[in-house]
């Protein structure tokens, strides 16, 4: 498994006064020396530049670079734009193009797809290895009865792979965790979808309000598929995915709007709420096995520090019920602060 990022190194470079250790490793394989660089992390491969030629030749190794940059972006490193990877690695990926020794503006290549055939605002946008989630507002009609719409994109191909209808009231937020997708909306609901084979539109749903739950039964689909996408379903695409489409499994009602959330690592939904004029109205913190023992914040307490919280999020490595970043402004002077709140903890 990768090591930590900047880790100390769990083995020892230093051979001074140790001729048999320094035998020892330069006796080493090759394929087993790129192994222990790689294990080393960035950082600590760096040191071994001085070291000796054969270290040397270890520490900028095409081979030890490119694992790095895999594992720090993943399927999203552009190695096919540098010649190197440690190139690529100092340049973070080439949001920062260092050319003949200069800085450059980053360039890059914007393709688009057409979500919906009706003028209609995205509202968030989430992206993983594998999907490009959107979410969008209610589909503004003169007639009225236009529905907010979720948008599955393959970010291979860039077509769209699933689209289903939510409700009649805007989406604000997402989010995604293994396998699912998280909703917030201006009906005062939190949704919850998790990818699985396809079932009857006839299975129930769970819905979770303030005073006990209940079951609804009807489509889980949350609407119709297609129905609001420009094109209408791919087939094709959704055969790509396995057969496995997004389904509706459970609904948490909140006392308002829900305008942003973050899925925790804890298996819990954290919301924030406002008014209908989008002034905070506080925080539930959600947890999906037992939403019944949900916690509300109201905007203000204690427990934000005598703050309003405008917005939420995580970290690189996902959001965690421990380590929550946030945006909070003062009630009196209107200042905005960051916050890392702690959600274990009493307040």
């Amino acid at each position: 498994a990768p090591a930590a990022r900047d880790r100390p190194a769990a083995v020892s470079v230093s051979f001074a006064g140790s001729p048999s250790a320094w035998r020892r490793w330069a006796e080493l394989p090759q394929d087993l020396g790129v192994l222990v660089c790689q294990c080393l992390g960035p950082s600590q491969a760096l040191k071994l530049l001085t070291a000796s030629r054969k270290m040397q030749a270890l520490a900028v190794s095409e081979e030890v670079w490119r694992f790095f940059c895999r594992w720090r972006w993943g399927s999203s490193a552009n190695l096919g734009v540098y010649r190197s990877g440690k190139d690529l690695w100092c340049d973070r990926n080439g949001w920062f193009p260092l050319r003949s020794g200069k800085r450059e503006t980053p360039a890059f290549d914007v393709q688009h797809i057409r979500l919906r055939d009706s003028p209609c605002l995205t509202m968030d946008l989430r992206f993983t290895d594998d999907e490009i989630i959107t979410v969008s507002e209610a589909e503004r009609s003169h007639s009225g009865g236009g529905q907010a719409c979720v948008h599955i994109v393959d970010p291979e191909t860039r077509r769209l792979r699933e689209c289903f209808e939510v409700s009649s009231a805007t989406i604000n937020c997402c989010d995604v965790g293994p396998g699912l997708i998280c909703l917030g909306s201006n009906d005062s609901k939190v949704r919850l979808y998790r990818r699985s084979a396809n079932v009857d539109d006839g299975d129930s749903v769970v819905s979770f309000g303030g005073h006990g739950v209940g079951t609804s039964s009807g489509s889980s689909r949350g609407g119709p598929r297609g129905a609001g996408c420009a094109g209408g379903v791919l087939g094709a695409d959704e055969e790509e995915a396995g057969g496995f489409r997004y389904q509706l499994v459970s609904e948490y009602l909140c006392a308002s709007e829900v305008n942003d959330l973050r899925f925790a690592r804890e298996d819990a939904v954290i919301a924030v709420r406002t008014h209908g004029n989008r002034h905070p109205a506080g925080l539930d913190v959600i947890p999906l096995a037992r939403p019944d023992v949900r916690l509300s914040f109201p905007g203000g307490s204690w427990a934000t520090r005598g703050k309003f919280i405008h917005a939420l999020d995580g970290f690189e490595d996902g959001c965690s019920l421990s380590m929550v970043a946030c945006s909070g402004e003062h009630p009196t002077t209107s200042a905005f602060s960051a916050m890392l709140l702690d959600f274990r903890r009493s307040a």
